[in-house]
């Protein structure tokens, strides 16, 4: 049950509800709800640390969706991944094939991934306004050099770069507060730097493209969801990183929710009896909407219709779209929460 806009007269407001015979969580506030009698009791959650739903960040951040998630909701392709692997890391073991052991060349890569004490990580593509979080990530994080910036070719100019939170800004402000060296061209920047990870937060189109050209170079990838625009698109990448043996990982934020760790640990152990309905329900202006603001101080400025849907946002052929963008959320949390493969 999916509702999802980026319409200005829609109210910015999310919910996600799991529903059972014996009570329904509410994931959003984090509060339980029982079925005594003919009345229902509420009740507080706290986190799997006892921490209280104000303490800890709320579950935040924007949405997409596979073309792959509808149709199997649809029951029109089979799913791609196995109940038993996460909801991030894709080509972590074969997705048809029965259980096998590592091949030695793949051991090698890991242990080398695993054993350094430092990783050299550069990023790839600025569309996204995501990236001025992620970035804050990495960089703060004591194990991790950030080494290099570059974005990619737009599909179509904007009609008014530098605007905060379109490309031009996003890789400006990430250089300048986290000391990214910037480069021109992405591709020079992977065989000038040779990194261990490259961070992609391009439009969606570019993902196959990105992720090859790392593959080919022995590099991993952290892409931002969705993973790709298409089906047919989604399986070239697995295939391009089971061949070279690399890392590939979707980064889903919410697998890193506490909060959903809770609710998802509560809906396995029988809290409200076997789900029968998952509801979700999200709406905002827009990522580049009136006082949009994505994790940082600065909140966007005014932009004409003509300026927004000049931007990858609006342009379907990039995996723009508030289909693409808003409803990948709902559709992966209530199969995962359905204890389903959450894909």
């Amino acid at each position: 049950n999916f509702k999802f806009t980026w319409a200005l007269n829609y109210p910015t407001s999310r919910s996600f509800v799991i529903c059972g015979p014996e009570g329904g969580i509410d994931a959003e506030n984090m509060k339980l709800y029982k079925n005594v009698g003919h009345y229902q009791a509420e009740t507080e959650l706290k986190y799997f640390d006892n921490r209280a739903y104000n303490d800890v960040k709320a579950f935040d951040g924007h949405w997409y969706m596979y073309e792959h998630v509808l149709r199997v909701l649809k029951g029109e392709e089979e799913r791609i991944v196995k109940p038993r692997e996460t909801l991030n890391v894709v080509a972590s073991s074969a997705s048809t094939a029965a259980p096998r052991k590592a091949e030695k060349s793949e051991l090698k890569n890991w242990r080398a991934m695993i054993m350094k004490d430092k990783y050299k990580v550069v990023i790839v593509g600025f569309a996204h306004v995501h990236i001025n979080d992620v970035a804050k990530h990495f960089y703060e994080h004591p194990r991790i050099d950030l080494c290099g910036a570059a974005d990619v070719p737009p599909h179509m100019p904007e009609m008014k770069p530098g605007a905060i939170y379109t490309r031009e800004w996003n890789i400006d402000y990430c250089c300048k507060n986290y000391n990214i060296p910037k480069f021109d061209d992405w591709k020079q920047m992977l065989d000038e730097v040779k990194p261990d990870l490259c961070v992609v937060n391009s439009e969606n189109c570019y993902h196959v493209q990105i992720t090859e050209e790392c593959a080919k170079r022995g590099i991993g990838v952290s892409i931002e969801k969705p993973m790709a625009t298409t089906m047919s698109d989604a399986m070239k990448m697995y295939r391009i990183v089971k061949k070279y043996g690399t890392f590939y990982m979707v980064n889903w934020p919410i697998t890193w929710n506490p909060g959903l760790q809770t609710v998802k640990r509560m809906v396995d152990d029988g809290a409200i009896g076997k789900v029968i309905e998952i509801k979700t329900r999200m709406g905002h202006t827009g990522p580049l909407g009136p006082g949009a603001k994505h994790k940082i101080a600065e909140t966007s400025e005014p932009m004409t219709e003509a300026e927004k849907c000049s931007t990858w946002w609006h342009q379907h052929d990039c995996g723009g779209g508030a289909m693409a963008d808003y409803c990948c959320y709902g559709s992966v949390v209530s199969y995962w929460m359905a204890g389903k493969p959450a894909v």
